[in-house]
């Protein structure tokens, strides 16, 4: 599978959470709060001591708030808010949550709390809150798009790509989601939809090596002739070479160099890939081919125990992990 990168969801969070923050501290006046509700009037009190960067004091006064008047939901809102600030992914995931038991129609209030929860570890309440979340916001891109990661990671293949594709629709000029668009059709073999998606991809193109990577995966999974070959091979070499180049992109240049008979170019991407990552175990196996087809059986019986030495330590590192929670 394609990987997708955690750094949009990163800035979707940092993104939503500042906004909260933001439209807080200016959205209401003291005098108009004096003589409210509790909650409101914490609220306020919260907002500015915020506003002077005290974030201490706007906690104790949004705690108050919920505390004294739970049923009023922006405090709750706000806690989740600097709880995402200071990364506590449960605590904001628990406060957005009451907030969103009493607004349960606030579009934005449920993405927040969809990345919490998916931060959290809790992808299947994620992915339950993006779902309301986009049925609210049919027209907010960040929202399909973090509906269909979410759909994607649970392998809800359809509903992942009917909603990446909305994403894209709505921003084509972001690149994210013409790349996460185009990495779930080429997973799901759908090779022409990915070449539509990096062709309209606006950054995209021959010096962009995640780009080009993307095209040389495209071409490997077509049928196989000598064109196709030729161009996947072509866009790999582009997406390997360069201080930017990608070592997925070398590894796979060196399968297409094998694949062409180009066995001491594929040699010579395995020694650099070996050179940055010493313990890379599919490069390993590339070079024990690579040395075995070319005579050179010490070498190729050398570079075999290597594998089986990093191999070894890698079965034994997973054996000492704690198991994964139920």
């Amino acid at each position: 599978m394609i990987a997708v990168s955690e750094r949009p969801w990163r800035r979707l969070a940092a993104r939503l959470a500042a906004a909260g923050l933001i439209a807080a501290l200016g959205a209401r006046a003291w005098q108009a709060c004096r003589y409210a509700r509790p909650g409101r009037t914490h609220l306020a009190r919260g907002e500015e001591a915020a506003a002077r960067g005290q974030f201490a004091e706007a906690q104790r006064e949004w705690e108050a708030g919920a505390r004294e008047d739970p049923a009023f939901p922006d405090c709750w809102e706000r806690l989740g808010d600097l709880a995402q600030q200071v990364r506590d992914a449960s605590g904001a995931a628990a406060d957005y949550q009451a907030a969103a038991r009493l607004r349960p129609d606030d579009g934005p209030l449920l993405l927040k709390l969809a990345e919490a929860q998916r931060a959290a570890g809790d992808e299947r309440g994620a992915l339950a809150s993006a779902a309301r979340a986009t049925r609210l916001l049919p027209d907010d891109a960040a929202a399909a798009w973090a509906y269909g990661d979410l759909a994607r990671r649970q392998s809800q293949w359809p509903q992942a790509l009917a909603a990446l594709r909305r994403a894209h629709r709505l921003a084509p000029t972001e690149s994210r989601y013409a790349r996460d668009l185009t990495g779930l059709e080429i997973d799901l073999r759908d090779l022409a939809g990915a070449e539509r998606a990096l062709a309209a991809d606006p950054h995209g193109g021959p010096g962009d090596p995640e780009w080009c990577y993307l095209m040389a995966v495209v071409c490997t999974l077509k049928p196989r002739t000598p064109a196709s070959l030729k161009a996947a091979t072509a866009y790999a070499a582009r997406a390997a070479s360069g201080g930017r180049g990608l070592l997925r992109a070398s590894l796979l240049l060196g399968q297409l160099y094998l694949e062409a008979g180009r066995v001491r170019d594929a040699l010579g991407v395995c020694v650099a890939v070996l050179r940055r990552s010493p313990d890379n175990a599919e490069a390993l196996l590339q070079r024990v081919t690579c040395l075995t087809r070319l005579g050179r059986p010490r070498q190729a019986a050398a570079a075999a125990a290597h594998l089986r030495r990093v191999t070894l330590r890698r079965e034994r590192f997973e054996h000492l992990q704690p198991p994964a929670p139920l």
